[in-house]
């Protein structure tokens, strides 16, 4: 999982600048910088407080940070969830 690609684009998609996540995540903007930069890790904890505070569920957090190839783990539940988030983001963006 490359969760560095995830948190840039979530971060892009939500519009801010890493000094505006790390803010909205009550870390330092060096935290998010070593995660996308793939120095750090992405916490549990962490994923779980991205998830609520930029409401964007987990599955989609960890869609986003497979690997292009990868399908280990993927059940239908989970597409399916990403599938429904997916389809509500590009309905909102078409209003």
């Amino acid at each position: 999982m490359d969760y560095s690609k995830a948190i840039k684009v979530i971060r892009t998609a939500a519009n801010l600048e890493q000094y505006q996540l790390a803010q909205v995540l009550e870390v330092d903007k060096s935290h998010v910088s070593r995660i996308e930069s793939r120095k750090k890790r992405l916490s549990n904890k962490l994923k779980k407080r991205l998830s609520n505070k930029l409401n964007f569920p987990i599955e989609f957090i960890d869609f986003l940070a497979r690997e292009r190839t990868s399908n280990k783990g993927l059940n239908q539940q989970e597409v399916q969830k990403v599938g429904k988030y997916l389809l509500d983001l590009l309905w909102i963006k078409k209003i």
